[in-house]
């Protein structure tokens, strides 16, 4: 499925767009070249009554899977407000280290955000992690347990970085599963046994303007891809043109080039 996030998404919104208007509305026809209008009419109260419901499962079915990938998308971009967070409280607290230590300590820190920003997150596009990122961010622990303090204020600095270290790897490891986790072929198998029998339902009614009926099919039809399509591109919310960037760890970069700190370039 990775040529999906390849394309743009409005491309990609037009194909399958036209994709179920097309099979729609061929089915609609082919229903029609077989079943006269008047017996298909003889139909319209139980078929209207069942579609209704039928319709109204769907729609709940549907509605619930948005708002979870939905829900799922907003939950990475808060991983990486974290992680970055995290990594930008850990620089900050670095400066209440002796000099050699703190040095030490945000070389680490910029290389790591460099990582995520010039590697980790291309790689991530595809599904894959930045084997660099988890090096350094072993780098960074070792740093932070490896600290000697010999003061009350540095005992206090390491142990708020043993916290944002905890924050640090737990943000990273939430971020790289929901780039790995998406919905259950279950479920994509139950959303389109959905699809076909809620818009296959729409073929069976009867009306004296079949130009009408097929124009509401094809309307259901492309309602229905438009969902699917928005589905897709929040379910891996780290691939497509709607993924979430790294622009958490972008400010702390340009706030690191602001304060007149060169960023290590490995």
């Amino acid at each position: 499925m990775q040529w999906i996030y390849d394309l743009p998404s409005w491309i990609f919104g037009v194909i399958i767009m036209a994709a179920f208007v097309a099979i729609a509305c061929g089915g609609h026809s082919l229903i029609r070249r077989h079943f006269p209008t008047e017996l298909l009419k003889g139909h319209n109260d139980v078929a209207g009554f069942i579609a209704a419901i039928v319709g109204t499962v769907y729609a709940v079915l549907l509605s619930f899977v948005v708002i979870v990938v939905w829900q799922e998308f907003d939950n990475a971009s808060s991983y990486v407000q974290r992680e970055a967070s995290a990594v930008t409280d850990l620089y900050h607290l670095a400066y209440g280290l002796p000099p050699k230590q703190r040095a030490l300590l945000q070389l680490r820190l910029r290389t790591y955000t460099n990582v995520m920003i010039d590697d980790e997150w291309p790689r991530m596009k595809r599904g894959l992690e930045s084997a660099r990122g988890d090096l350094v961010g072993n780098d960074i622990l070792r740093e932070v347990i490896s600290l000697t303090p010999k003061t009350e204020d540095e005992r206090q600095i390491r142990s708020e970085a043993l916290r944002n270290i905890q924050v640090f790897f737990d943000a990273r490891h939430d971020r790289l599963n929901a780039n790995a986790t998406s919905v259950p072929n279950i479920l994509w198998f139950t959303l389109i046994l959905g699809a076909v029998i809620t818009i296959g339902f729409t073929f069976f009614f009867g009306t004296k303007n079949g130009g009408a009926q097929l124009i509401m099919t094809g309307g259901l039809a492309a309602l229905i891809a438009i969902m699917f399509a928005l589905i897709i591109q929040l379910d891996l919310p780290f691939r497509g043109n709607t993924r979430v960037e790294p622009d958490a760890f972008i400010r702390f970069q340009n706030e690191m080039a602001t304060s007149g700190e060169n960023a290590y370039r490995p």
